[in-house]
């Protein structure tokens, strides 16, 4: 990775739920709004979509702070509300993954974040770094 790159900084302390993380994401990295659909997350990495940069590394600071606000009580919350949105072929598939995320067998919204940055990673022109 070029050391020159671009750095991102996600600050944990400036969200508490994930609408608010979604808003936060477009309004200071984004030259457009993200619907904060995961899929599209994974494209604005992966393609660089509304992206001004091509290599880039992502500090998350007070990563911690939102590992717990964007973890099982938001996660379950953003299930009902796809739930409530998607299309019907695909209600028993989102509420099956919410009942693994009750028992813990299911990532949370944070986990699933770091996921999709983590698999674009490995393509070698992104770096993440939690603090």
């Amino acid at each position: 990775m070029n050391e020159n790159c671009f750095e991102l900084i996600i600050d944990g302390n400036e969200f508490n739920t994930y609408k608010e993380f979604t808003e936060y994401f477009s309004e200071k990295f984004l030259k457009q709004k993200w619907n904060g659909g995961l899929d599209a997350f994974e494209d604005i990495l992966f393609q660089r979509f509304g992206l001004p940069y091509d290599n880039f590394k992502i500090k998350w600071i007070n990563s911690k702070r939102s590992y717990e606000k964007l973890g099982v009580e938001e996660t379950i919350k953003w299930y009902n509300e796809r739930i409530k949105n998607c299309y019907p072929s695909n209600v028993k598939i989102m509420q099956d993954r919410l009942e693994l995320l009750v028992i813990g067998k299911e990532r949370t919204i944070f986990e699933m974040l770091i996921n999709i940055i983590k698999e674009q990673e490995s393509e070698g022109d992104l770096t993440l770094i939690l603090e």
